[in-house]
């Protein structure tokens, strides 16, 4: 059995993983781009201090392969971060279209032919 943190009310392992399904069911693809880029963020981290690491050690041919992880880890953190400006542009033309058809309904707005 595990507690619900806010209620602090037993829910059972059946019930737990419902609710835990539903809540990734309802992850955006922006707030994806976010959760990617923190961890490669981390990832890089990890990868920097082994070069340093591998450098002070004189371990090379270790040093040889996380720079070719490094270059790889680059491709996908640029390939995130150009996702998530094109998902940020559409959440932002989804919300203008919908604000524009919430002040068309309302009256508030002409369209003019």
């Amino acid at each position: 059995m595990l507690r619900k943190p806010k209620t602090d009310e037993l829910v059972s392992w059946k019930e737990f993983f419902r609710q835990w399904k539903k809540g990734m069911q309802e992850v955006t693809p922006l707030q994806q781009c976010v959760i990617i880029q923190f961890g490669q963020i981390v990832s890089l981290v990890g990868i920097i201090w082994g070069i340093v690491f591998s450098i002070r050690l004189s371990y090379w041919w270790m040093m040889v392969i996380l720079i070719g992880g490094i270059i790889l880890m680059g491709v996908q953190v640029l390939g995130n971060w150009q996702k998530k400006i094109i998902l940020k542009e559409i959440e932002k033309s989804i919300k203008d279209s919908e604000q524009f058809e919430t002040e068309v309904n309302n009256g508030s707005t002409f369209l003019v032919r």
